[in-house]
Formats: structure tokens, C-alpha cells, sequence
């Protein structure tokens, strides 16, 4: 009894952040209601064939990941992930949306970007506490897309922030980034899938085998 008290409380734990992360959930709600909130960029759903070598670079950046919980239950991470070129270059970099309650606290979960060098992913930033949605931004900062997403929980004030490229990678904390109106977002929403509706959706993170 003690353990399903404990997986309950991790899972409702990551449902309300998922439930908070997701103005894009709200904007389908009012348009299926015949409302007016219309956000002005594309949306893609992310990729649903499994990438085992993109696996193996996100478990790199969670190196103590065992996909369980305290008490030994499973309890895998999910990932969203889509390729778009971010530097003009004409080679997809890798964005990914890494979920799951070991991976996640109250003001949101990681956001991961790769880039594909001789048949390696190598991970070009790490950003905590993102919520969707994650937009591709029209703006560029230092030759890269300007990444924007939503800042809500853990006591934050509910806003987009843009993250801008600083020459090297991406800000790690998007709290601390300056806002930007909805009104004003124009791009590419590269994870779009219903992460809120439905948290068990996404592909399933296995943790590394271990010696």
C-alpha cells in the first residue's frame, strides 16, 4: 500500500505540472468553443519513431536516471522530439521535450537541443523548468533561432520568455529571460503534441544498461 501511495502521489505530482505547462491546451479549448485566442505560429507534432542514438544523449545529460521510483516501481521518462534547422546551416538540430516526475518539478521539465556532428548527437544546451509551448521563433539572436516558451509554476509569473543564443548555447533557466506578448510570437511551435490530455504519450525513455 505504502508504494502505490507513493507512485500516486509522484503521478499527480507531474499532472499538475503538465496541467499547468500548457496555454496551447487552453487556445485548442476556445477555439473548438468558437473563442478568439489564436496563437500566430505553426504547430508540428513532434516524431514518433524512436531515435536510439538520440536516446543515448539524453541520458547523458540525467546520468543518475534508473527510470524507477524511490520505492522501485517503474516510472519511465517520456520524450518529444522534432529536427529543425536553428542556424541556417541547412542541418537539422535536434529539439527535445524530456518529461517524467524524476525529470520534472513544479515549474516544468527539460529542453534539450543536439546537433548531429559525424554521426553523433552533441548536446549544444540544457534548459530546466520549460513548459510548452516550445516555439521556434522568426527572431534570431547571434545566427540561431530565438527558442520561446512558457514560464508558469514554482511560484513564477505566467508568461512567454524567449530564449536567445549567447554564441555557445541557449540560457539554462528561462525565468530569469525576458518576456515576450503572445501577440508578438511568430514561428514554428515545434512540439505541439497534447501533453496535458494525455501524459503517457511521447516515447518512452529506458534508462542505460548497467554493468
Amino acid at each position: 500500500m505504502k508504494t502505490n501511495a507513493a507512485s500516486a502521489v509522484i503521478s499527480l505530482a507531474l499532472a499538475l505540472t503538465l496541467q499547468v505547462a500548457s496555454p496551447a491546451q487552453t487556445d485548442r479549448s476556445r477555439a473548438a468553443s468558437g473563442g478568439t485566442a489564436q496563437p500566430k505560429w505553426r504547430r508540428v507534432l513532434s516524431e514518433k519513431t524512436p531515435d536510439p542514438r538520440l536516446e543515448e544523449a539524453i541520458l547523458k545529460t540525467v546520468p543518475d536516471y534508473t527510470g524507477q521510483t524511490m520505492d522501485g516501481e517503474e516510472s519511465l521518462a517520456r520524450y518529444y522530439y522534432n529536427r529543425i534547422d536553428l542556424n541556417g546551416d541547412r542541418r537539422p538540430e535536434v529539439v527535445v521535450y524530456l518529461v517524467g516526475s524524476y525529470i520534472c518539478g513544479t515549474g516544468g521539465c527539460n529542453l534539450l537541443v543536439f546537433r548531429n556532428e559525424n554521426n553523433e548527437y552533441r548536446l549544444v544546451s540544457e534548459s530546466s523548468i520549460v513548459n510548452q509551448p516550445v516555439v521556434v521563433s522568426t527572431k534570431r539572436t547571434r545566427g540561431w533561432n530565438d527558442l520561446v516558451v512558457y514560464v508558469a509554476g514554482g511560484g513564477a509569473r505566467q508568461r512567454h520568455a524567449a530564449l536567445r543564443f549567447n554564441g555557445r548555447a541557449y540560457p539554462d533557466n528561462p525565468s530569469s529571460e525576458p518576456s515576450i506578448p503572445k501577440t508578438r510570437i511568430t514561428g514554428t511551435e515545434i512540439i505541439s503534441d497534447d501533453i496535458t490530455g494525455d501524459a503517457e504519450m511521447g516515447i518512452a525513455l529506458r534508462p542505460a544498461k548497467r554493468n
